[in-house]
């Protein structure tokens, strides 16, 4: 069963965890998410970018939040490297928790602003 998933994995060329606003990992001490990405990244042999993916906007924490007040609360929250993404062909984002979207979706908005071909998304759990 594992076997079958890391090779499902392997179709992609780099895996790009969601980033945390820097002031939330500094307190929290780490990127959940980019613990995870780093963690397949070393099992599969695949490349993790931890720095073309910028959250810029700090935003409060999505819990409890209503499906609208999410896709506001993340709206403008990331930026991207084009310049560096626009390399990658096939991008595996990688987050802690998909509950409604919002998050992942803002973050393949950037994604697809580089010209990624292909994005996939894996979390860890789905609420």
């Amino acid at each position: 069963k594992n076997k079958k998933i890391f090779e499902n994995i392997k179709k992609y060329d780099k895996i790009i965890p969601v980033p945390m606003y820097d002031k939330k990992k500094q307190k929290r001490g780490y990127n959940q998410a980019e613990e995870f990405g780093n963690r397949l990244g070393f099992y599969t042999g695949i490349e993790t970018d931890n720095k073309s993916l910028i959250r810029i906007k700090d935003t409060i924490p999505q819990k409890g939040l209503s499906n609208e007040q999410r896709k506001m609360n993340m709206s403008d929250a990331f930026a991207v490297d084009v310049e560096k993404i626009s390399n990658y062909k096939n991008v595996l984002l990688v987050d802690d928790i998909y509950t409604t979207g919002s998050t992942v979706n803002e973050c393949c908005k950037m994604l697809i602003k580089a010209n990624s071909n292909k994005i996939g998304v894996l979390t860890i759990a789905k609420d």
